[in-house]
C-alpha cells in the first residue's frame, strides 16, 4: 500500500485482526487511522472516503487471503470485493494450497484447487483473466520475493496467483 501512496494514488489497507496495529508493525505507525484499519471481511461493510461517500477502487488485492476464509463465509467476502471494487476494476491476489496448522490449528479452512477456486469466483460474480497487464513479479507474494515467499511458476502445487473482473 505504501508504494501505491508513494506514486501518489488512493490507498486504503484492511486488515482482518489487530496484531499489527497494537504492535505498529510495518507501516501502522505512519499511516495508522489515516489509511489502516481492522475488519472482518466476512461480515458486511463499507469504507467511506471522509466526505462520507463510499469508497471504490480499481484494484483490490488479496495476498494469500482466501485460503484463511471458511467457505461459508466466502460469499460475503466476494460481496465486500465487489462493492469496493469500480466497474473496470481487478480484483488479484494469491491463494496458497498448502494448510497451515500451528499447535494443532489450522489457519487455511478452504484449501482448494485452483479449479474450485474459478467456479467459486464465477459463482460470484467475477470472472478470471489472462488479459492484462501485470508481470508474475508484480505480484508482492508467490513470486519468490525472499527467503519465506515460495515461487508458484517453479512450485505451482503450493499456490496460484489470480487476475478476476467484475462479470
Amino acid at each position: 500500500m505504501w508504494d501505491f501512496l508513494l506514486r501518489g494514488h488512493e490507498a486504503v489497507g484492511l486488515e482482518g485482526s489487530d496484531y499489527s496495529l497494537k504492535n505498529q508493525r510495518a507501516e501502522w505507525r505512519l499511516l495508522g487511522k489515516n489509511r489502516l484499519f481492522t475488519s472482518d471481511i466476512a461480515r458486511h461493510f463499507q469504507v467511506r472516503h471522509p466526505d462520507g461517500q463510499p469508497f471504490a477502487a480499481h484494484i483490490v488485492t488479496a495476498w494469500e487471503f482466501l485460503e484463511h476464509i471458511k467457505e461459508g463465509d466466502l460469499p460475503q467476502v466476494f460481496e465486500n470485493v465487489r462493492r469496493h471494487l469500480e466497474p473496470d476494476g481487478y480484483f488479484l491476489g494469491t491463494i496458497a494450497l498448502n494448510d497451515d496448522v500451528v499447535e494443532g490449528v489450522s489457519y487455511h479452512p478452504t484449501v482448494k484447487p485452483q479449479k474450485w477456486w474459478r467456479e467459486k469466483f464465477s459463482e460470484s460474480g467475477f470472472f478470471w483473466t489472462e488479459e492484462h497487464s501485470f508481470e508474475f513479479n508484480d505480484f508482492c507474494r508467490g513470486s519468490g520475493n525472499g527467503y519465506y515467499d515460495g515461487n508458484y511458476l517453479l512450485n505451482p502445487e503450493i499456490g496460484f496467483h489470480f487476475v478476476a473482473r467484475k462479470s
